[in-house]
């Protein structure tokens, strides 16, 4: 029996997504596999023609500690924490998955009473916390067996750290919806571009994922006039999620530089991956990234990529290869890398080819499925 603790599973941010993809990839292995969760979406029957295989499903219990609502934290752990952990007295998993960091409240009260082994899916990069909160942070390594890491370069970050024995640290990427992918694939980008944003010729650039600082989406407002200056009918969308107070400010400086019109706020969208088709390119200026999933998805759609170099990032596309990389000291290269794909047939044909054929040979769900199998194997008693 193997078993997969998230807080989240199906749809939403990339997090929940790929929870859903290790579901997948454990069903192949066991076929008793169990699944714990605080929220789970309709999951889907099947995933890339692959059945979703699990046998049980548990609601979470959790440890209720950030919250100034007495009552609320003192029902919670008192009687509904013990509740839901003893309906788990049941099941006992050669190997449990706790699905990144995030998960980790609903996997500790399990460890403390039941000490199943768990393996930590690792979403996360050193650089996402900040010095007073880091220390509580690396604690959270001891509740585990194994670490897989969905990048090597972060899990390579990581193990600089004395809690995180390099010894028991593996590397599993993440995987993209492929069977979605193909089908949106198969109309023209121009028939989809049409759709969603009208025929009136704009050049589209897309940034996806929660509107917020960690993910940079300010570093290409402040450089907006000049990327206009070079592309008369640029527009920016950002899609996803939104920080208000974030929200705010963007807007501010946008009315500053009275280009309102260039930007436009979408919230998250079920069909995200029709705008990262139709988009003629993906910006991704992130300050802190373990393996962003949606430039994967913009590898596997043919969309031309620009991101910041920062932590898993360069190991998914190569600079001038399969996508233009920049520093975060050297925003310049990310403005003469948006005029280089829009001014250059060529070169933006050649770099979607490139991370395309990346994509399927490193990162396909195939791949994701032999790595888990490969994982499980070693496994005491597997």
């Amino acid at each position: 029996m193997l078993a997969l603790v998230t807080k989240n599973i199906g749809l939403g941010n990339g997090t929940s997504l790929s929870a859903l993809d290790v579901l997948v990839s454990l069903g192949q292995i066991e076929p008793d596999l169990v699944l714990i969760n605080l929220y789970k979406n309709n999951l889907p029957q099947k995933l890339d023609g692959i059945k979703v295989n699990y046998t049980q499903s548990y609601l979470s219990p959790r440890s209720i500690e950030l919250t100034n609502k007495a009552k609320l934290k003192w029902i919670g752990n008192r009687i509904a924490k013990p509740y839901l952990l003893n309906k788990l007295k049941a099941i006992s998993p050669k190997m449990t998955f706790i699905n990144s960091m995030g998960s980790h409240s609903l996997w500790k009260p399990i460890k403390e009473k039941y000490n199943w082994s768990g393996t930590l899916i690792v979403r996360e990069s050193p650089q996402l916390y900040n010095k007073s909160s880091f220390s509580t942070i690396l604690k959270r390594f001891n509740y585990y067996e194994n670490y897989i890491f969905v990048s090597d370069i972060v899990r390579k970050k990581w193990v600089e750290y004395n809690e995180v024995d390099e010894g028991k640290s593996f590397y599993i990427p993440n995987c993209v919806w492929e069977e979605r992918v193909e089908k949106i694939s198969q109309i023209s980008k121009a028939k989809v571009k049409n759709k969603l944003f009208g025929g009136d010729g704009q050049f589209i650039a897309i940034c996806t994922g929660e509107v917020k600082y960690r993910k940079g989406q300010d570093i290409i407002i402040d450089n907006l006039k000049l990327i206009c200056d070079l592309i008369p009918n640029f527009k920016l969308l950002l899609l996803g999620r939104q920080n208000q107070t974030f929200v705010k400010q963007l807007i501010k400086s946008l009315k500053k530089m009275v280009l309102e019109d260039k930007v436009e706020f979408i919230s998250h969208q079920p069909n995200a991956l029709e705008y990262i088709y139709a988009a003629d390119v993906l910006i991704q200026p992130s300050r802190s990234e373990a393996l962003p999933r949606t430039i994967l998805e913009a590898m596997a759609l043919k969309t031309p990529i620009i991101a910041s170099n920062v932590d898993g990032i360069p190991e998914l596309v190569e600079d001038q290869k399969s996508a233009i990389l920049f520093s975060l000291s050297n925003i310049d290269k990310m403005n003469k890398g948006i005029y280089s794909i829009y001014s250059n047939d060529v070169f933006r044909h050649n770099i979607t080819q490139n991370a395309s054929t990346r994509y399927w040979g490193s990162f396909s769900r195939e791949n994701h499925i032999q790595k888990y199998t490969d994982f499980v194997n070693q496994l005491p008693h597997a």
